[in-house]
């Protein structure tokens, strides 16, 4: 297996939570300095350099525990063991109940992701997470499952020894997923990722029912749908017949004597069939998307994009070349490798740039040639991220190797980069000498700040980011060339991403979920690198990200998803011409509302644990 292949074949499994009893998605290292903390519930083992995240993961292990307990149902008997590592450059998780409950968690936090961006603590929401599985996935409740434990231990089986692992994994991600966001302060039963998904595949005629929703199809959204079905069915449910009824029908499931009666299960639970439920929350979602335009136009014309792919499925981060010759953007269809693909500016005449490893995140240098970021091997254990160059021939050239550097950007001057720098569960920001590859820190890792999406403008002297704080703010900033703040462009809960410059450097762009859906807000930058009023760019009722003003200033180029996945497409850049942004959607005006609008049995006396 080439080392390129190998890569591609672990992140496919590390993509998606593992499924219970299935096999481990990475080999942690083990040659690591390994320290084991032990707690009243817990034995959370992590290596040396990670021992302050150790600690606090402990910590928030306990209260997650706690949580559980009061408003799900009770935690297995026994220590859980969760393992914390850094050696694979993604932020993931996953739970096993075989041979013994234990979880493995990614310290990288997220802070990238449109899906997960949504938390106010990684590690509380992952912990939460694969700890719901944990407790959900171990309860039994036939006599006869108890027997078979008790006569020959923890089988690697459904029933009657494990009832919870056979159900469709709509089931088993959308209770977890319900439960990261139910007992924190963020989720993505909250956000507005999961609804894009259901909403896109409601307007555009592809609404799965509860049969297709538990499926591993390779259709879009692949193994996105059970976390998106799942969780907000569940939320559905919930808010409608109460949230008590959870651990009801779990305790359903479990001891059902014929097993696997999912009909039957939600009839004890909820006084109604799923699949009878499933088709009424259907309906409602398809009454709510046929009076989606009437909604949007109460924020100004409705955008009709240009679509310049077909197929692409993941057509991230369009971009042209300075010039204005080229189109370059990534791609990742299902039918081969991931790839920086080079086009015309209106989508004609693509061609492979370069393949890469996963999904490649990358910006031009002066010259048109394309510098890049994308993972490989350390060594036999460790896969980090390392940045290349690559002409317009598909020539490549590497220029770091285990710098852990990703999302990389290039100003007027050809000598340095300006990149995120990655370790230890925490962000920097860090300039790249381009002849060398050595790394100077402009902003250094700090507790409860993230860094993600740096942009120089187009004459050096700012540095527009999206910045995480704790609290759930991911807001764009602006930084002087230094690394000094300069500037809050926003302030609030909603995700805002992937700012970009105008060639001119009178306009920054970034992506925001702030009304509800995904679009493209602009605001005019002055000459001491402060914002004037934002400005809503797009209104579109899928969602859109990764925008990116033509050389000209003619287009705005951007990612536009719909229900076979994400497009490149564009739309007219006119930002004096655009409606003002609104205020952020109620979602995001607080801190301490529910997912169900109302808090529920453990969030009433929920607490914050900070620190280690």
């Amino acid at each position: 297996m080439t080392a390129r292949a190998a890569v591609f074949n672990l992140l496919a499994a590390a993509a998606l939570l593992v499924p219970p009893g299935g096999e481990a998605a990475a080999q942690v290292p083990p040659d690591e300095a390994w320290r084991t903390v032990e707690t009243e519930h817990f034995r959370l083992t992590f290596p040396a350099e990670l021992e302050p995240l150790g600690r606090r993961a402990a910590l928030l292990a306990e209260h997650a525990y706690l949580e559980l307990e009061a408003a799900f149902v009770d935690p297995p008997d026994g220590p859980i063991d969760i393992v914390l590592t850094d050696h694979v450059d993604i932020s993931n998780g996953f739970a096993r109940y075989f041979p013994s409950n234990r979880i493995t968690i990614y310290a990288r936090p997220p802070v990238d992701d449109h899906s997960l961006g949504f938390f106010d603590d990684w590690l509380e929401l992952v912990i939460t997470h694969e700890l719901t599985h944990v407790v959900h996935l171990d309860r039994t409740g036939t006599p006869l499952g108890k027997v078979a434990r008790g006569l020959f231990g923890r089988v690697n089986a459904p029933y009657p020894f494990f009832p919870g692992v056979g159900v469709p994994r709509w089931v088993i991600e959308g209770i977890a997923t319900w439960y990261e966001s139910a007992l924190t302060h963020a989720g993505r039963a909250r956000g507005t990722f999961m609804e894009m998904v259901l909403r896109t595949a409601a307007l555009e005629g592809r609404f799965e029912d509860i049969g297709q929703a538990g499926g591993a199809s390779p259709l879009w959204p692949g193994g996105t749908r059970q976390y998106a079905y799942g969780s907000l069915f569940f939320d559905h449910l919930l808010k409608k017949y109460g949230r008590e009824r959870m651990a009801r029908f779990v305790d359903a499931v479990a001891g059902q004597w014929v097993p696997y009666r999912l009909d039957a299960a939600g009839e004890e639970a909820f006084g109604v069939p799923l699949s009878e439920e499933w088709e009424a929350w259907a309906e409602e979602i398809r009454w709510e998307v046929a009076a989606l335009d009437e909604r949007l136009r109460a924020f100004g014309p409705v955008t009709e994009p240009q679509r310049l792919t077909r197929g692409a499925r993941w057509g991230l981060e369009p971009a042209v070349s300075p010039d204005g010759r080229h189109l370059v953007y990534v791609r990742a269809d299902a039918r081969s490798d991931q790839q920086l693909i080079i086009a015309r500016p209106d989508g004609s005449e693509a061609r492979t740039l370069t393949r890469t490893n996963q999904l490649a995140t990358f910006d031009f240098l002066p010259d048109g040639r394309v510098l890049f970021a994308q993972l490989e091997y350390a060594d036999r254990y460790r896969i980090y991220r390392d940045l290349y160059v690559a002409d317009t021939l598909g020539h490549v050239r590497r220029l770091t190797h285990g710098a852990r550097l990703s999302q990389p950007t290039v100003g007027p001057d050809p000598g340095f980069a300006v990149a995120v720098a990655e370790g230890r569960g925490s962000t920097a920001l860090v300039r790249v000498h381009l002849g060398d590859g050595s790394v100077d820190t402009l902003v250094a890792s700090e507790t409860g700040v993230d860094w993600a999406y740096p942009q120089l403008s187009p004459d050096g002297r700012w540095i527009a980011a999206t910045r995480w704080t704790q609290g759930g703010h991911h807001d764009v900033v602006i930084l002087d060339s230094a690394g000094r703040l300069v500037h809050e462009v926003t302030h609030d809960r909603a995700l805002d991403l992937a700012p970009d410059w105008s060639a001119d450097g009178r306009w920054l762009v970034w992506a925001s979920d702030r009304t509800g859906i995904l679009n493209i807000l602009g605001a005019p930058v002055d000459t001491l690198g402060r914002t004037g009023p934002v400005r809503l760019l797009t209104n579109v009722r899928t969602g859109v990200s990764y925008p990116a003003v033509h050389p000209d200033g003619s287009w705005l180029y951007f990612s536009g998803y719909h229900v076979d996945g994400w497009e490149v497409e564009r739309t007219p850049f006119r930002p004096h011409d655009a409606p003002p942004a609104p205020e952020p959607d109620p979602r995001f005006a607080g801190d301490d509302g529910d997912v169900a609008g109302e808090p529920g049995v453990g969030l009433r006396r929920r607490r914050r644990v900070v620190g280690t």
